[in-house]
């Protein structure tokens, strides 16, 4: 979620992957998360909590935690501080205006972060609008989604102008990769290229220049970084997906561009992006799973993404 959601000497909670949560932001500007309530008798930690140094209070009998789940203080009690006083911490990353918490179902620690956007955290794009939207669907689809090549053509084939139906259309050619574009071995990083084509019908079907190209790198199956490539500069669109339940995400997209590029031009980018991303929507949220799916010369990958 946003950084700006938290600000140095404030406690929230929120409910993610099935669990419930204390954000806080100590006076040293780190951002902490642990287990919303409290072992003591089951406040929340993240609603009326208050944030002492980098410790937050219970706000019902002022035990103290820190980022690391620690009771530190028992204002109270003369006796030490039991261990069963102590709760659980979750391992967080702050960078590019998000903070993001990982989760993993049997408490291991993180064994990748996410690829550094330094030209966001110095401030060198401009930034633009938030989108989001809670969805119906699994935190895997998307990622699924990017080595299934045979749906672009049928799935992602117009524009979304006024003007467009029945005009243009759209070709895909994608390919699949996994590591990043600079290391192949990093297996908790894929990336895809497409190389999209606008085609006129009335121009006998000829592909009209291209100016923009698409890169898509997943980082793991929550944060997606789209690089639109232009003459201009780059426009990166950031899609985040947090998991609130079972077959329930939300997700959302943060917008940034190099500054010489119009605003239009811009807006018109995350528009066909965001068009094709909810035309994928309309069939995730009306699907079944396919644990052992019939798949054919063509599909793409779609096995490598699910091991």
């Amino acid at each position: 979620f946003n950084s700006e959601d938290i600000q140095i000497g404030e406690s929230k909670y929120i409910k993610i992957f099935g669990k419930d949560i204390a954000v806080f932001r100590g006076e040293d500007g780190k951002v902490n998360a642990i287990d919303a309530f409290c072992p003591h008798l089951g406040a929340n930690l993240g609603i009326g909590g208050k944030v002492k140094g980098n410790c937050v209070e219970c706000p019902f009998h002022g035990w103290k935690f820190d980022g690391k789940g620690t009771c530190t203080s028992i204002p109270y009690t003369t006796s030490k501080i039991p261990n069963a006083a102590n709760t659980n911490s979750w391992p967080v990353h702050e960078y590019a205006d998000m903070i993001c918490i990982f989760y993993h179902c049997e408490g291991e620690e993180p064994d990748y972060f996410p690829i550094p956007l330094p030209e966001i955290d110095n401030g060198s794009m401009a930034r633009y609008h938030i989108w989001q939207s809670d969805l119906d669907m699994h935190i895997q689809d998307f990622a699924e989604n990017a080595a299934d090549y045979a749906h672009f053509n049928y799935v992602h084939d117009d524009l979304s102008i006024p003007f467009g139906a029945g005009l243009f259309y759209i070709t895909h050619k994608v390919v699949w990769h996994s590591g990043t574009p600079s290391d192949s071995s990093q297996t908790r990083f894929s990336y895809f290229t497409d190389d999209t084509r606008v085609h006129c019908k009335f121009l006998f079907n000829i592909p009209l220049p291209q100016y923009v190209q698409p890169i898509v790198l997943f980082n793991g199956p929550s944060i997606v970084y789209f690089r639109f490539i232009t003459p201009l500069g780059d426009i990166l669109l950031l899609k985040t997906f947090q998991a609130l339940g079972p077959l329930k995400v939300k997700v959302q997209d943060r917008i940034y561009a190099d500054r010489l590029i119009p605003s239009f031009l811009v807006r018109f980018v995350v528009t066909q992006a965001l068009h094709a991303f909810l035309d994928d929507v309309i069939i995730w949220e009306n699907k079944s799973y396919s644990f052992r799916p019939c798949i054919v010369k063509g599909d793409g990958p779609m096995g490598k993404v699910r091991r």
